[in-house]
């Protein structure tokens, strides 16, 4: 599975290069009848400061700052056709975009989005950081508040948008919004834990955790779970 660093993108951009890269998948895969593997990247990334708006989003209570302020701070506002709602997207949060043919490997998206969960947990603890789950909301949380976010799209059975990390970010922008449609959530970073990493390996390591989880390489030094772990139904 090829992963690809992408560095500081803008969010447009990187939209526009996930549809490209589905498409030129489905056209490969219907032609060579192919199985899962032909086109299945993973684009590691950080945004210059956007405010993401998803299908649930509400802008005029979402969004929390007055327009001066939005075009002081130069912030970019999109529409996205992923789920959820209002999200914020800053340098130094590390963005992972799996490009992945669910359909071909049998994966439902709920268990889908479960595996990113899990891995994203899991790359956390790596550096002695425990988060978990809170409520139906897909996100995970640490004891100085909420550190990773998950939005997903299904295209033609192949998944784009993912998974926001708070690695070096500054956590003020978030206020901003109402983020994920809730008022008052504290937010932590990697950097609250005294973790200094560039973001890129920490993209190469959380790539090595995903592929594990999907059964494409073994680390026996490290594994994946305690329990075997198949995402195939």
């Amino acid at each position: 599975m090829k992963q690809e660093w992408l560095g500081l993108t803008d969010y447009v951009s990187a939209v526009q290069l996930q549809d490209k890269i589905i498409d030129r998948a489905s056209l490969v895969n219907l032609l060579a009848h192919s199985e899962a593997g032909p086109g299945e990247t993973i684009l590691g990334l950080e945004h210059p400061l956007t405010i993401t708006l998803g299908k649930r989003a509400d802008i005029l209570k979402d969004i929390k700052a007055p327009i001066r302020e939005l075009k002081a701070k130069q912030v970019a506002i999109v529409g996205v056709e992923r789920g959820g709602q209002a999200t914020i997207h800053n340098p130094g949060q590390l963005v992972i975009y799996p490009i992945i043919n669910l359909r071909e490997r049998g994966i439902r998206v709920r268990d889908y989005v479960h595996a990113l969960e899990d891995v994203t947990k899991r790359f956390l603890a790596d550096y002695g950081v425990t988060a978990c789950c809170r409520g139906e909301e897909p996100g995970l949380y640490t004891i100085r508040g909420k550190i990773a976010f998950f939005g997903v799209r299904v295209k033609r059975g192949m998944t784009s948008h993912g998974v926001a990390i708070n690695v070096s970010n500054n956590l003020e922008d978030f206020a901003l919004i109402r983020s994920c449609g809730k008022e008052g959530e504290v937010f932590s970073s990697l950097n609250d834990f005294n973790v200094k990493v560039e973001l890129e390996p920490l993209f190469r390591l959380w790539c090595d955790y995903f592929q594990t989880a999907l059964g494409l390489t073994q680390d026996v030094n490290r594994p994946m779970l305690d329990k075997p772990f198949n995402l195939r139904v």
